[in-house]
């Protein structure tokens, strides 16, 4: 028997008017190299992409910085590994997070040949087939931020129309608190994770209309090998390595509007914000931006057609997930909620996919 949270995704599809193939709890979209797996409440989490993966990460944020998807921008600074790579296709996340989004579009005219796989069950022996673009549905965050993950799940079927960045207008936050509090709103609407704490905002505006916005931290001081750029550098080792030490950023979010793919506007943000870097720290300061992918949502792919390199696993976290609102809690936040009255039973354990870092360095 079907549950609630498959049959309403079925007919959120079915609504929108898109074909697939059932397996199980794998959605299977012909049409498109993408597939997404449900994973109910109760069951146990898909196996982690990054087991057995040591991770390269440094005392990693919580938070996703989302997935959007973009080309490198126009007229990069010297030694961006991202100058002149070509669009990518929309994810987005980021996730992700932060990809583009359309509403449901009707069927076309002569719908028996724009869509030759009707949808249904496979049966027999049939195998889903692979695909290059797989998101991982958790049934806590369809019920909690089901129309957000709509417009994602439309967006990676190309449900959207595109500006693209050229076009749009660079606006930063940076002594500009009216921006910094249109970035914040923004992501509080248009993000997954919501907003988060960041130094430098930066959005992109067409026609008078915020489209897309990144955020990024403040830097720090990052010690790195040489030769091994991609790794730290232990405090008892870095007297007697030869090291590079990194004026080091992190990518927090990213997000466009619902509807719309911002073509190119990923990396125009980026370039905004090294640029802007490249006249504040001292010359010749090696320059780092990280970031981090979340696997429920994408492999990360968008990052490096921007010059990123993958850089190690963060593993699995686990929260608690209220059962009538389907909220998710960290450890920390879950146990505030048993002080304040809140019972155990009230709520049930997940497992995410845990996210991959991105590193992109300017020697």
């Amino acid at each position: 028997m079907d549950s609630t949270f498959k049959s309403s995704f079925r007919s959120f599809l079915d609504s929108s008017y898109i074909d697939f193939i059932e397996y199980g709890n794998l959605f299977v979209f012909p049409d498109y190299e993408f597939t997404a797996e449900l994973v109910p409440a109760g069951t146990p989490p898909p196996q982690w992409p990054g087991a057995g993966i040591a991770s390269a990460s440094e005392n990693p944020s919580p938070q996703w910085p989302g997935a959007g998807i973009a080309s490198a921008s126009e007229n990069p600074p010297p030694q961006w590994p991202g100058a002149g790579i070509a669009s990518a296709s929309e994810n987005p996340s980021p996730e992700w997070p932060g990809a583009g989004i359309a509403s449901a579009t009707g069927r076309p005219e002569g719908s028996a040949a724009a869509y030759p796989y009707q949808h249904g069950n496979a049966t027999g022996n049939t195998n889903p087939p692979d695909a290059t673009d797989k998101v991982y549905l958790y049934e806590d965050r369809w019920w909690s931020t089901r129309e957000m993950v709509q417009e994602r799940i439309l967006a990676r079927l190309e449900r959207f129309r595109s500006i693209f960045a050229r076009k749009c207008k660079v606006i930063s936050g940076r002594g500009n608190q009216a921006v910094a509090e249109q970035v914040r709103e923004f992501l509080h609407k248009h993000h997954s994770y919501s907003s988060a704490k960041c130094r430098y905002r930066y959005a992109l505006e067409y026609e008078g209309e915020i489209v897309a916005v990144a955020t990024f931290s403040e830097g720090r001081p990052m010690v790195r090998k040489i030769g091994s750029l991609l790794q730290n550098v232990p405090k008892e080792e870095q007297e007697n390595a030869e090291i590079l030490i990194f004026d080091s950023y992190e990518w927090v979010r990213y997000a466009s509007l619902p509807g719309v793919r911002v073509v190119g506007g990923m990396g125009r943000l980026l370039n905004a914000f090294i640029e802007e870097r490249y006249t504040r720290i001292e010359p010749g300061t090696p320059l780092e931006v990280m970031t981090y992918s979340d696997s429920e949502w994408g492999n990360g792919h968008v990052y490096e057609k921007l010059g990123f390199k993958y850089a190690g696993e963060r593993p699995p976290v686990e929260y608690f997930v209220n059962r009538k609102t389907y909220i998710r809690y960290s450890q920390r936040l879950y146990e505030k909620e048993l002080l304040a009255g809140a019972q155990p039973e009230d709520f049930y354990t997940i497992r995410n996919l845990g996210s991959k870092k991105f590193l992109l360095q300017l020697p």
